[in-house]
Formats: C-alpha cells, sequence, structure tokens
C-alpha cells in the first residue's frame, strides 16, 4: 500500500470550484464532504497519509494610510489622482470646497471598505478552521500575502503561497510514495521534476465543467510533466457539496 499526501494549491482550487459554479458561494461552499472529495482521487489501494491546503497568511490592503484630510490636503488629491476612476472626478471639479467634499466622501467610502474586506479575511480562516477541525489529518498552512486595492476594489494575485507548497513537496519526500496536487499551475514544474527524481509519483488533479470542458487554468505543461492527470467531473464533485 502506497501512502498518499494531497497538496492542495488553495486560491487554483477555490477558483475552479467558483468557476464550476458560478456566483453559488464567496469564497467556499458552507458544507462539503472534503474528505470524502479528497479521498475519491486517491487509489482504493492506497492510503490517504495527509492533506495540506495551502492558503494566504497575510492581507494587505492599499494604500496603507490616507494622508490627512485637514493637514496634507495635496498629497490626499495626489494620491487620489493614481486611479484613473478618481482623476477625471477631481479635474471636472472646480473649487476647493468641491474638491474636498468628492475627496472626504471617497475616503470615507474606502475606509469603510477597508474594514469589510478585513472581516471577509478573518472569515476566510474561521472557514479553514472549521474544516480542520473536522479532518484530523487536513492540515491549512498559512504563508505568502494576498493585496487587495481599494481604488480598484479589487483582491490580487496572492505571493508566496506556491513556493510554500513547492518547498513541502520536496522536503516530505520521504514521507509519501505519491503526490497528489489541486492546482494547474505550471510553476510547480520544476518541484514535481525534483520529486519524480527521488522515485515518488506524481498525480496532478483537474476539472470539467457541467459541458464537459476542462476549466482554465489547467497548464498543458504541468499535464505532461506529471505520471497521471485526474480528473474531476462537474457531476463527479457536486455529489460532496450539501449546501451552497
Amino acid at each position: 500500500m502506497k501512502k498518499v499526501i494531497i497538496f492542495v494549491d488553495g486560491e487554483n482550487f477555490r477558483y475552479s470550484l467558483r468557476d464550476l459554479f458560478p456566483n453559488q458561494f464567496e469564497y467556499l461552499p458552507k458544507e462539503v464532504e472534503w474528505l470524502k472529495l479528497f479521498q475519491s482521487v486517491v487509489s482504493d489501494s492506497n492510503e490517504l497519509f495527509r492533506i495540506y491546503w495551502y492558503v494566504v497568511d497575510i492581507l494587505d490592503i492599499r494604500p496603507y494610510k490616507f494622508p490627512d484630510l485637514g493637514m496634507e490636503t495635496e498629497r490626499l488629491e495626489e494620491l487620489l489622482e493614481i486611479s484613473p476612476n478618481f482623476e477625471a472626478d477631481l479635474d471636472a471639479l472646480q473649487t476647493t470646497e468641491e474638491k474636498m467634499s468628492f475627496m472626504i466622501g471617497k475616503v470615507e467610502e474606502m475606509e469603510a471598505r477597508r474594514k469589510i474586506i478585513r472581516n471577509r479575511f478573518q472569515g476566510w480562516k474561521r472557514v479553514q478552521d472549521g474544516i480542520s477541525n473536522k479532518i484530523n489529518y487536513l492540515e491549512f498552512r498559512r504563508s505568502g500575502s494576498i493585496n487587495f486595492d481599494l481604488f480598484e476594489d479589487k483582491f490580487e494575485k496572492e505571493k508566496g503561497v506556491d513556493v510554500n507548497l513547492a518547498v513541502d513537496m520536496l522536503s516530505l519526500c520521504s514521507s509519501y510514495d505519491q503526490a497528489i496536487i489541486f492546482s494547474g499551475d505550471q510553476d510547480y514544474i520544476p518541484a514535481i521534476c525534483k520529486c519524480k527524481d527521488r522515485g515518488k509519483h506524481v498525480f496532478s488533479v483537474n476539472f470539467k465543467t457541467k459541458t464537459g470542458k476542462l476549466l482554465p487554468g489547467s497548464a498543458y505543461r504541468l499535464r505532461t510533466v506529471c505520471d497521471e492527470i485526474i480528473t474531476i467531473k462537474h457531476e463527479d464533485i457536486i455529489q460532496f457539496i450539501t449546501e451552497f
């Protein structure tokens, strides 16, 4: 019996689920039989030893701080003009009073948004803790950071998470015979090749939509490097989701 460790690229996996079930949830589905889902990709003749799920540790919200509205008006205006969304509006205003009123309103809106995003991020961590508390050998590994741009009102690509996953795949090589990676990111190719050089089998998981199309994000080069590709169909994964 071979020991299997599953490595889950959290953001890649989350976006795959959102693509499979658009507009159904904000972060992850509310109730999922996670253990059964992960066990479904492991052969009955093998042992699922551990599950490592890699997620972001730090949230950075930009800009980190706004200049003082009363003391640093010019600096605040210069900062807001960085965003094309605000530059045209500021240029159209004629009086100092109009500009001040506009800037105060925008800063208040973005500071309120900052609190919402912080609370949302903490909510993600509570969801992660809830999942790991139900499954003894599933562990969330937090590393790296993700930025949220208040001007653009959107999250940017996370940094550092993929590095941690790749390092663990290599450092834990002696603990498993087979690694299954939930990701389509070709950045993992060097780590996968090194694991194979050490005699390990590495599988990659990808997903198919309801119409049978392979989800974007499953890099062709990654599929060619892995020993085997495990495809989870839409109708297969939905059986593990009990509530959105």
